[in-house]
């Protein structure tokens, strides 16, 4: 709970941020003011610098540590005896070296967690989700089906002949295909569906609030789309596509994953038998 508390605070907006930190430098001031030269104050401003540092990145902290550094300074200086000024000077400046040393790391190891989140939970080559990021997001997603009531959809996607592609014309190419493919996923499905890529050919896709009833002529319709797609670009791959569809009894991603991509199978295994298919998948893994 704390966690997402916390999560939830990352995101506070620009305006917001500036506005708690100048809160909490006025109130560091004003302790500062009263607490007098003989306590140690300069610690006050800390949280408002390190604080917006790491919310708005180091030149917000920077920003917010030369507030505190010219708030202390208004603080102690009309104070200050003549024969001391010179040390008040000293003191205010090296607390605001301090300070600004703390915002810019803070803004730095912010920058750094969001970069290897990003590097640990994306594709790289597609830029789409990968498999790991991609199971959290199902069970997600079916944790919240599960509470609130809906229905979810996993498609599961196979570039066929992609090996043929690398082999004639080289792995640049085939980067290239995975790349349009991911792309025309992206135009295809709507904003609240989310595309990942689970290894080098297979691609999968989270359908939210889509019923079984309703998958397989959605699915139909991507691989449609997906195989005039890579006929106007001259791809000579095919597309194989099987769909799971949730609520059934005891499923997490994992689950739904292994029965999309056994209807693939299915309909791989049937076409090559020269059996009848309908739709996308042979069946719909559905319970």
């Amino acid at each position: 709970m704390a966690s997402e508390r916390f999560a939830r605070l990352e995101h506070t907006p620009r305006r917001l941020a500036y506005l708690l930190a100048g809160v909490l430098l006025v109130a560091a001031a004003t302790v500062d003011h009263y607490a007098g030269r003989e306590i140690a104050t300069g610690f006050l401003y800390v949280p408002a610098v390190v604080g917006l540092g790491w919310l708005l990145g180091h030149r917000a902290g920077l920003n917010a540590a030369a507030a505190a550094t010219v708030a202390g300074l208004l603080v102690d200086w009309p104070f200050a005896a003549p024969q001391a000024e010179g040390l008040v000077l000293w003191n205010v400046v090296a607390t605001g070296l301090l300070l600004g040393a703390a915002g810019w790391f803070a803004g730095e190891v912010r920058a750094h967690r969001d970069l290897l989140r990003h590097v640990t939970h994306v594709d790289g080559l597609t830029g789409l989700y990968n498999r790991a990021s991609f199971l959290v997001a199902v069970d997600t997603e079916l944790a919240r089906a599960e509470r609130f009531g809906g229905d979810t959809t996993v498609v599961c996607i196979d570039v066929e002949r992609l090996r043929d592609v690398n082999a004639t014309r080289g792995h640049a190419a085939g980067d290239a295909l995975l790349k349009g493919v991911a792309a025309e996923l992206g135009l295809r499905l709507r904003r609240t569906d989310l595309v990942a890529r689970l290894g080098d050919g297979e691609f999968a896709v989270l359908l939210r609030e889509t019923s079984a009833e309703s998958a397989p002529l959605v699915t139909q319709k991507l691989g449609e789309a997906l195989g005039e797609w890579a006929a106007a670009q001259d791809w000579p791959v095919t597309f194989g596509l099987g769909f799971a569809s949730a609520p059934f009894t005891g499923t997490n991603a994992e689950g739904l994953i292994e029965r999309a991509t056994a209807t693939l199978y299915d309909r791989r295994r049937a076409l090559r038998g020269g059996e009848a298919v309908a739709g996308v998948s042979a069946k719909t893994a559905h319970a």
